[in-house]
């Protein structure tokens, strides 16, 4: 059963599950071009810490992580994320990382990015994204 969180045309957004690192997913901040704009390539990740992570951010209300599949493959291709999230100053950074490189240009990025904004702003009453 597939498990969609926020659908879009192209990709839908569901939680990170651990069994997303046995992908690509961790191969993905080797690569110099996805981690640029990033902190994910200051250090390798191996299985392992990909796992806790994945834990970690499953157990906490103040993140939000979601994987970006490919409505037409099913493959995890990114995360996209609100951090940080305070919900006194009704406000949360907002991150994403596109590691499937085949899938840049494709409008993936932008249809993940207009879901979780509008969740942002429309279910967990948000009025900053930066």
């Amino acid at each position: 059963m597939t498990r969609i969180f926020l659908e879009g045309e192209k990709i839908y957004l569901r939680g990170l599950e651990t069994e997303d690192i046995n992908g690509d997913y961790q191969n993905w901040f080797d690569d110099e071009k996805v981690g640029e704009f990033t902190t994910h390539h200051r250090f390798p990740y191996s299985k392992e810490s990909l796992k806790k992570y994945i834990e970690n951010i499953n157990n906490t209300k103040n993140q939000l992580v979601l994987a970006i599949i490919d409505k037409k493959t099913e493959k995890h291709i990114g995360n996209i994320s609100l951090q940080a999230i305070d919900f006194i100053a009704r406000n949360a950074e907002y991150a994403i990382v596109l590691g499937n490189k085949d899938f840049w240009g494709t409008g993936a990025s932008f249809d993940a990015s207009k879901l979780i904004i509008n969740h942002g702003f429309n279910t967990l009453n948000l009025h900053r994204i930066y």
